[in-house]
């Protein structure tokens, strides 16, 4: 009977629901919990499509008419001609340029003229390890495309741990976050106004800068506007044969990639709809679209998520312990609810 007495004291009792809360926050077992939440806010919330961003989709109708890919860089160089005479306020071309064409080396200098023309190109940077065991590398287009573009941007994605891509990382890079993302680095190129500073969780201050160590920066969950298709596609081919009037293009972001079933980066997203992943190009498409009307979701830091979990804990059992018996299973109901709100 004393042991007994002694658990069921509020002190003790309100002593093991506050370290029971710290472990669950701090062992991030509620990390689960805030991705079903955040995800089905997204399904729900949804936006119409974004007016100022086209996908200029490499497809299945550009692969049948154009041939087998990767495709001669001339159909680039003529693309972006095509895009230039419409004035968009930047080009993303999120294709890999990353070796010269031997059987048409006059392609690769029709490509860096094209660019250089045009003055608003953002090409991408990745990173990646080419065998086991090998070190890290960033891979940059050929140094005749970077030298003519106006810009450079990462197109690093990381997957949670059940597989799912929510988030972006502002920054990154070998040894120092100094690539901006993609979608950054063409709503600069777009004069977009940007937040400054930029928003955001902070990287912890790092230590000395080791080349071979990838480091990220500003991270943030994207918000999504719609599910796989919802921004405007155009196919790489219609634009090529002048089929689509320039209008489509003027004073927007353009970006240019595969969407082609088998053909390029595919990631899971909480808007996949039907286990449809979104297609690198979308992706970056997404992010560009929460730079723009600066939408971003910040996740509260470690030390904020562990003050308000404990608060939460505290006041739901003082409250607990000060109420009649009778009402304590509604006390648990409206502190479940409340906590729901809180998150939403």
């Amino acid at each position: 009977m004393i042991g007994r007495h002694k658990i069921d004291h509020p002190v003790v009792l309100s002593g093991l629901l506050l370290a029971l809360a710290g472990l669950l926050t701090v062992c991030d077992f509620l990390e689960p919990l805030n991705w079903l939440v955040y995800d089905n806010i997204l399904r729900h919330a949804g936006s119409p499509p974004p007016d100022d961003i086209v996908i200029v989709a490499i497809d299945q109708e550009s692969l049948s008419e154009l041939g087998r890919w990767p495709w001669r860089r001339i159909y680039h160089a003529r693309l972006l001609e095509q895009l230039d005479s419409s004035n968009p306020k930047a080009i993303g071309l999120d294709i890999i340029f990353a070796e010269p064409d031997h059987r048409n080396p006059k392609d690769d200098q029709a490509l860096a003229s094209a660019i250089a023309r045009s003055g608003k190109v953002v090409l991408p940077v990745i990173f990646e390890q080419s065998a086991a065991g090998r070190p890290l590398r960033e891979t940059r287009p050929l140094p005749i495309l970077s030298d003519a573009a106006a810009a450079l941007g990462h197109v690093d994605t990381e997957l949670d741990a059940d597989g799912v891509a929510r988030s972006a990382f502002l920054h990154a890079g070998l040894g120092t976050p100094h690539w901006p993302a993609f979608a950054l680095a063409m709503a600069t190129t777009g004069s977009a106004r940007i937040p400054d500073p930029l928003p955001g969780v902070r990287a912890p201050p790092a230590g000395p800068a080791k080349d071979q160590i990838w480091r990220r920066d500003h991270h943030l969950l994207v918000a999504f506007s719609g599910p796989p298709g919802h921004i405007r596609q155009v196919s790489f081919v219609d634009v090529l044969k002048g089929k689509i009037s320039p209008a489509e293009f003027r004073d927007r972001y353009v970006l240019v990639g595969a969407t082609a079933a088998g053909l390029g980066d595919h990631i899971p997203t909480p808007i996949s709809a039907r286990s449809r992943p979104l297609s690198g190009v979308e992706f970056n498409a997404q992010v560009l679209h929460s730079l723009l009307r600066n939408i971003f979701v910040s996740e509260s830091g470690g030390n904020t998520q562990l003050a308000g979990n404990l608060a939460i804990s505290l006041l739901l059992s003082i409250i607990y312990h000060k109420l009649n018996p009778r009402f304590h299973p509604l006390v648990l109901l409206v502190g479940g609810s409340a906590i729901s709100l809180s998150s939403y």
